[in-house]
């Protein structure tokens, strides 16, 4: 059998193992010690489930792909944009196996594309029930094209921390009319206000994550805005769900309106406050 991690062939003395199964555990172990990631494990060209006890005599090719734990999420999102691609164009009689391989990603694609999973609810639900060939391929490109979009993010997080900061400002400033629309019974509008707004933090949080690993060392006052946020918004979304308006009105002039306002400046220091090119 031969054994190979990322294309390239290894010289693994097997042990104890057996199975698929003690192979796929040995060799993960052996990654976790690298501070590497499994992404995927194929044998003979073919995915299969980490309990699999098909005997290793009876398999000719062997295959596990790593990637270094910091590029843990990327890989994982690439993989996903890959799969969905292909589920996306794949004749109905070639779904069999699709099947199967969607049950095994599904753990991973739950867990990069987090925030996006309320978004994306309408789509895990055609993929989950039964296939049917129109909602099936909109919810594949659908997913697709939202982890390719975090794709983007992590290879440019400082363009698009930019894009979403200018974001933040155009929401706190038609926040202004929080109060006023609550005023006047326009309390859907409100929401959608107040749910746009809560979303472009999501994603700054995100991205400033991903800005900070190529910044170490300058995410200090980051941090500190962070922490002074938190009451406030959890505050917020107490009175929320309370439909305590007047409170909720109060929170977003007097508190997180303010803060949010000199949000930027936590990035002094870095280049996310240099002019964008092209700009004097």
């Amino acid at each position: 059998m031969t054994i190979r991690i990322n294309q390239v062939p290894i010289d693994f003395t097997l042990e104890q193992e057996k199975t698929l199964a003690e192979l796929a555990r040995s060799l993960e172990k052996w990654a976790a010690d690298q501070d590497w990631t499994v992404v995927s494990f194929l044998a003979d060209g073919k995915d299969f489930a980490l309990d699999d006890d098909t005997p290793l005599s009876s398999i000719s090719d062997f295959e596990m792909e790593a990637v270094p734990a910091q590029d843990r999420d990327r890989a994982a999102l690439n993989l996903v944009v890959q799969f969905f691609g292909a589920l996306s164009e794949e004749p109905v009689s070639g779904w069999d196996s699709y099947r199967g391989e969607y049950r095994s990603l599904r753990p991973v694609l739950l867990g990069v594309l987090g925030p996006s999973l309320p978004r994306l609810a309408p789509a895990l639900e055609a993929l989950d029930g039964p296939w049917d060939e129109a909602p099936l391929r909109a919810a594949s490109l659908e997913v697709r094209d939202e982890a390719l979009r975090l794709v983007q993010e992590y290879d440019d997080p400082r363009g698009h921390l930019r894009g979403s900061l200018d974001r933040l400002d155009a929401s706190l400033g038609s926040l202004e009319e929080l109060g006023l629309l609550f005023q006047t019974g326009r309390d859907k509008d409100g929401f959608a206000l107040i749910v746009g707004l809560l979303e472009v933090l999501d994603t700054i949080g995100r991205q400033a994550s991903l800005y900070f690993r190529r910044q170490p060392g300058k995410e200090a006052a980051w941090r500190t805005v962070q922490t002074e946020l938190q009451p406030f918004l959890l505050e917020a979304e107490t009175a929320l769900k309370a439909g305590d308006y007047v409170l909720l009105t109060d929170l977003f002039e007097y508190e997180l309106c303010p803060r949010l306002g000199g949000l930027r400046e936590s990035f002094a220091g870095t280049d996310i406050l240099d002019p964008a090119p092209g700009v004097l």
